[in-house]
């Protein structure tokens, strides 16, 4: 009977090693088909539509980085990136350090660390109006000084300030699970210690069909939410309880051309698909070659 389960379980197994072994490849020749002549990507690149820009880019050279694999014409995606100039919005700047980075290109230009020494935190807004962009934009710039080495004791202060907005350990407005993976990343970018009871509120979460839910009282679930439940318990140190179902609902949202979407069925583009092989790379990781 054991012999028979176990026979069973090692024939799944290697099902969903195939089945991932598949998506990386397709992922691969997505990647490549949105890259514009000029070096730059754009998800939603055509015969007749081509507009590279610099979130894009990023998020393809991260991806590249995830599969192992080099990122094509590289010489020509750090021209690309050198040419759209500085600005001072935090996501432009962390996506042009991190896809540098991720290039291996020269350290960053005086110009790009003077405009992220002048990144201010800002403070969080009232309970009653959504939290999620202030979380976000306060990741970007934590990330951003972490990088430069610039403001530990604002990145630290910071970290605690955003603990104080937990509310029966998850973040948010209405707490769900991805304010709380924005929240959680700050404290991490600042070694805090994780809040109490946020293990707890992050469990409560996970359940079928895809492995993670949004919030307590729905069992709404995209892309997105699987990311970050899989992001919150590696940061926690929980264990991830419905692993392969949260792998086979990542997996759904693959579609024909090998991007990935925000649920089955839906248009794709190069940020969700970037974070879909980060959940596949963490969920799968004895699946995941190297």
């Amino acid at each position: 009977m054991n012999c028979g389960i176990e026979d069973q379980a090692h024939v799944r197994l290697e099902k969903l090693r195939r089945d991932v072994s598949a998506a990386r490849e397709k992922a691969h020749e997505y990647l490549t088909g949105r890259q514009s002549p000029s070096g730059g990507f754009c998800f939603y690149r055509s015969r007749y539509t081509d507009h590279p820009n610099i979130a894009d880019t990023a998020c393809a050279v991260r991806s590249f980085a995830i599969l192992g694999q080099p990122v094509p014409h590289a010489d020509r995606v750090e021209a690309f990136l050198g040419g759209l100039g500085v600005s001072s919005q935090p996501e432009y700047l962390f996506h042009l350090a991190t896809a540098l980075d991720e290039l291996k290109a020269d350290p960053l230009a005086a110009e790009v660390a003077g405009s992220i020494g002048r990144l201010r935190f800002l403070a969080v807004p009232a309970r009653e109006f959504q939290q999620t962009g202030w979380l976000e934009r306060t990741r970007f710039v934590a990330h951003l000084k972490k990088r430069v080495a610039q403001g530990d004791d604002e990145i630290s202060a910071i970290a605690e300030y955003v603990r104080d907005q937990a509310v029966d350990g998850g973040f948010g407005t209405t707490p769900n699970l991805w304010d709380t993976w924005l929240a959680l990343d700050i404290m991490r970018i600042a070694g805090a210690e994780m809040p109490d009871g946020t293990a707890r509120f992050v469990d409560l979460l996970q359940g079928g069909p895809s492995g993670f839910t949004l919030c307590p009282d729905t069992r709404v679930s995209t892309l997105n939410t699987v990311f970050a439940g899989a992001q919150c318990c590696a940061m926690l140190g929980l264990p991830v309880r419905y692993p392969v179902a949260a792998l086979q609902f990542v997996l759904a949202c693959q579609t024909g051309n090998g991007g990935f979407a925000a649920s089955p069925g839906a248009l794709p583009d190069l940020e969700l698909t970037e974070r879909a092989l980060r959940t596949m790379k963490q969920l799968g990781v004895v699946l995941w070659p190297g």
